[in-house]
């Protein structure tokens, strides 16, 4: 089970070539509390599957540090289970020592969709694929500045909170539940 696990979320993560480039942490901007949207959606070409070198632990919501606690329960619901992802810091070694990244995966059987939150304080959480988009633009939501991507039922969308690189991915939400969910992990 642990193995199947593992499989399914190094299919979902990824080295995100090209895709950091998220704007300031989530601050609001002059004490601006206001909730308007700029959305721009930038528009994945191809999508590349490659293989990352990663060892995953189960880890329970408590584990989660402080800054990352609220995360473990969005769209009303708790994650169906919680991640981290360990690298190496010498390629050569049998010891994956660096804790990369914490990882949440939330799923709705009913409305059979997903949404899968990365966070990391080394860098752009990881991937196991790569993509290609035709733009490079930003977007503002909540007062944060975002990347959103989008490769056909899927939203990726990049952004800094606090100390954190986040990665969310989406999947069969609608732009407006993409959004809220956004707002939901901004705030």
């Amino acid at each position: 089970m642990k193995k199947m696990k593992l499989v399914l979320v190094i299919m979902c993560l990824v080295v995100a070539i090209g895709v950091v480039g998220c704007g300031p942490k989530s601050q609001q901007e002059n004490g601006d509390s206001s909730n308007a949207s700029d959305i721009k959606i930038n528009k994945i070409e191809n999508l590349a599957h490659t293989k990352i070198n990663a060892e995953s632990m189960d880890i329970t919501k408590e584990e989660l540090p402080a800054e990352l606690i609220n995360l473990a329960n969005l769209n009303g619901k708790e994650p169906e289970y919680i991640i981290t992802l360990s690298t190496k810091t010498d390629p050569s070694s049998e010891e994956f020592d660096l804790l990369h990244d914490y990882v949440l995966y939330f799923h709705d059987v009913e409305k059979n969709t997903s949404i899968k939150v990365s966070a990391s304080e080394v860098g752009t959480p990881l991937r196991d694929y790569f993509f290609e988009e035709i733009s490079n633009d930003k977007s503002k939501i909540a007062g944060t500045n975002v990347k959103i991507s989008q490769y056909e039922d899927r939203y990726i969308i990049n952004l800094e909170k606090g100390e954190y690189y986040l990665d969310i991915e989406t999947t069969r939400l609608t732009e407006d539940e993409m959004i809220k969910v956004v707002e939901e992990v901004v705030k």
